[in-house]
């Protein structure tokens, strides 16, 4: 049994490595995106639309390259970037 937990921690561990390292890339495209939009001008409502429909793209790329359970949360980890852009002052 414990050959077994060992098991499912190294494969949760895995998975959130793995989610950790998705976050940070669509993260780091996100405020890029943001500041050279910024810096040519755009304004803050066109951009928004603009990052969800980046967003939108990225959850398609998702689910046509990936399967099963880590399609899932890749989708669920977008979906929280989304409700970000559209909301980014809902955790405070």
């Amino acid at each position: 049994m414990n050959q077994i937990n060992d098991a499912f921690r190294m494969v949760s561990h895995w998975l959130a490595e793995l989610l950790a390292v998705f976050a940070g890339i669509f993260g780091v495209i996100e405020v890029a995106l943001h500041d050279f939009m910024t810096r040519l001008g755009v304004p803050s409502n066109i951009q928004s639309v603009i990052l969800l429909v980046i967003g939108v793209l990225f959850i398609i790329a998702v689910l046509r390259l990936f399967g099963g359970v880590l399609r899932l949360l890749i989708v669920v980890l977008l979906i929280l970037f989304l409700l970000h852009i559209v909301a980014p002052n809902l955790g405070t």
